[in-house]
């Protein structure tokens, strides 16, 4: 609720409504939805999330990440599908896939400098 402050990780199998602070990771089997007065700060893995409120940590999700209008998530995002609203605000890297894990992430990614190099034989 409102005013309510969590120190320390939480795991949970059930839908989830943080309307306060929780500073610590949040693992759940399934939604994790942040209010617009919640804020977390730690990574959330959980089956979807709905983030109203902000969050301050990487989010991983095997289905959806929603952000709201007033929603704002400070980390890199691991999802299947992503909405995000007009004036949300994401800063992070968003790595997409069939199950929303983070298998794919570096095999995706080239390094910096053979990008530079191809620029600069294109130039």
């Amino acid at each position: 609720g409102i005013g309510t402050v969590v120190d320390g990780n939480l795991t949970t199998k059930e839908t989830t409504r943080i309307d306060g602070q929780v500073n610590g990771d949040i693992v759940s089997d399934g939604n994790i939805i942040v209010g617009d007065h919640g804020s977390v700060n730690g990574a959330i893995t959980a089956y979807s999330a709905f983030v109203s409120g902000k969050v301050v940590g990487d989010v991983t999700v095997k289905d959806k990440i929603d952000i709201t209008a007033t929603g704002s998530i400070f980390g890199d995002i691991y999802t299947k599908l992503l909405s995000i609203d007009e004036k949300a605000v994401f800063q992070g890297q968003c790595m997409m896939n069939h199950d929303g894990s983070k298998a794919d992430r570096h095999s995706a990614q080239k390094p910096v400098e053979t990008v530079l190099e191809a620029a600069e034989t294109n130039a």
